[in-house]
């Protein structure tokens, strides 16, 4: 039987194939883990003990252990991601829940009020340390980064819980 022109067969139309890996999969994949590296290096008991100074001792250490496992987790996730199995896509999606309700409901909740005594350290800090700046641009640059942080952590789980939701990316994990 010859196929007229008009009609294709199933081995001309491009199939996703499992050895090919969606761009968006990688993409996300080293941001994971590049993520999970340089906030780890922002880890300090201390600015936990100030942003979450009304609760008691124990729970901030138990949230700071958290941030910790979340970031191994995050780190793990990244490269299991790039393997495609799927409880690391799993994963994918969970930390970009935990990231939502941490930003959304906890930080309102805990941490807001005590930011700006936060930046009110460190402006003091910079301004020890660097003459020639003053406290309003210190604190404006301050405020500036937390508020781009804030914003593409929020970006980036909406768009994680997006893309491992979708089901190309789903039919590529095992």
């Amino acid at each position: 039987m010859v196929n007229s022109p008009d009609k294709q067969s199933n081995t001309d139309i491009p199939q996703s194939s499992p050895s090919r890996k969606p761009i968006a999969i990688i993409i996300f994949g080293i941001l994971l883990i590049l993520g999970a590296l340089y906030q780890v290096q922002g880890l300090n008991l201390d600015a936990y003990r100030l942003f979450f100074q009304p609760l008691p001792e124990q729970l901030i250490i138990s949230r700071y252990f958290i941030s910790i496992a979340m970031l191994v987790l995050g780190f793990i996730t990244g490269i299991g991601v790039m393997f495609r199995k799927n409880i690391f896509r799993k994963s994918a999606i969970f930390i970009g829940c935990f990231i939502l309700y941490t930003y959304v409901i906890e930080l309102p909740l805990l941490v807001f009020k005590n930011i700006s005594q936060y930046v009110d350290q460190q402006v003091v800090a910079i301004l020890s340390t660097t003459p020639n700046i003053t406290e309003a641009q210190a604190s404006w640059s301050l405020w500036s980064v937390i508020v781009v942080s804030f914003a593409v952590e929020i970006i980036f789980s909406i768009c994680l819980i997006f893309v491992f939701t979708r089901p190309k990316i789903k039919g590529q994990f095992k």
